[in-house]
C-alpha cells in the first residue's frame, strides 16, 4: 500500500527584512517536493516586503497582514491556520536548502515513531558565506536541555502534526527564545524527538539580527531559567537537586563567557 503524501506547513514571520525575504520565499516555493502550504505573517513592514510577498501568485502561498505583539504572536497567527501533516517555521532572513523537503518527508515516512526531527544547518553571515555547520545534539532529552547540554537548530526543526502537537502554541510573553520553549513544550506533551545528520537549512547571523545581537541576552537567560524550572519540576529528589546544581554552575559559566565578549 502506498503511503499518503505528507503535506508540509511552513510559516514565516516577516518584518522589514526585504533584503533577505526573496531568497527565503523562493527557497520554499522552489522545493522539488511540492506538497506544502506556505503562510507568511507580516506585522507591518514598510520596506517593500509586503509588495514582494504579494508579487507571488503561487496558490500554495498565502499571507496574513496584521499587527502582532512579537515573533511568538506572529507564529501563532500562522500556526492556527495550518492544514498540513508536518509543521516548521523559517525566519525571513533564513532559507531552506534545495531538496530539503524531499529528505524531510523521507525521514518522517521511514520513522513512524518519530514526532520531531532535528537536523543541521549552515551558519552564514549577512553576505551568505558559510561560516560553519550547526548540528543538533545527537541525543536530545529534557534533562540534558535543562542543564545546557542539549541543543537544536530552529531552522532545521520539524514537527509531526499529532494530537499532542495540536494543543501547542508559542509563548507570546517569551521575546527571546520562544523557539526553544516551543520544542520543550512539545517534548513535555509526549512528542518523541530524534536527530538526523542532514543539512536542511541556512541560518543567517549578522549585525542587526536578533541572534547576532547581545541585546536579548538577559531576557534569554531569564526565560531559559524559567524553562529549566518547568522541566525540573517533573523530577523528584535527588535527581531534581542534582540537575539544579549543575544548572546553576552552567548559568554562572554563561555570564562569565559573555562578559569576555
Amino acid at each position: 500500500m502506498i503511503a499518503p503524501k505528507l503535506k508540509i506547513s511552513i510559516v514565516t514571520i516577516s518584518f522589514n527584512q526585504s533584503k533577505y525575504l526573496k531568497q527565503c520565499i523562493e527557497s520554499v516555493l522552489n522545493q522539488s517536493y511540492t506538497s506544502f502550504e506556505y503562510i507568511i505573517v507580516d506585522a507591518g513592514s514598510s520596506d517593500g516586503s509586503r509588495e514582494l510577498i504579494q508579487s507571488y501568485s503561487d496558490p500554495r502561498l498565502r499571507y496574513v497582514f496584521e499587527p502582532d505583539s512579537g515573533p511568538a504572536d506572529g507564529l501563532n497567527k500562522g500556526l492556527r491556520s495550518i492544514q498540513g501533516d508536518i509543521f516548521c517555521y523559517i525566519n525571513s532572513d533564513d532559507f531552506f536548502e534545495a531538496d530539503a523537503f524531499h529528505e524531510l518527508v523521507s525521514i518522517f515516512n521511514s520513522w513512524s515513531s518519530v514526532d520531531i526531527v532535528l537536523s543541521s544547518a549552515f551558519l552564514r553571515n549577512g553576505r551568505g558565506s558559510i561560516l560553519r555547520v550547526l548540528h543538533p545534539s545527537k541525543y536530545w532529552h529534557l534533562s540534558l536541555y535543562a542543564i545546557g547540554l542539549a541543543n537544536a537548530v530552529q531552522q532545521s526543526t520539524f514537527f509531526r502534526v499529532t494530537s499532542a502537537f495540536k494543543g501547542l502554541m508559542f509563548n507570546v510573553d517569551n521575546k527571546s527564545n520562544w523557539d526553544a520553549e516551543f520544542l520543550v513544550d512539545a517534548v513535555m506533551a509526549g512528542m518523541r524527538v530524534k536527530s538526523f545528520p542532514f543539512i536542511m537549512s541556512s541560518f543567517r547571523v549578522y549585525e542587526g539580527s536578533i541572534s547576532g545581537s547581545n541585546k536579548n541576552f538577559l531576557p534569554y537567560i531569564n526565560h531559559r531559567n524559567r524553562i529549566r524550572k518547568k522541566i525540573l519540576a517533573q523530577y523528584k529528589f535527588p535527581i531534581r537537586h542534582i540537575l539544579v546544581v549543575i544548572s546553576f554552575i552552567l548559568n554562572i559559566r554563561d555570564f562569565k563567557s559573555r562578559s569576555l565578549i
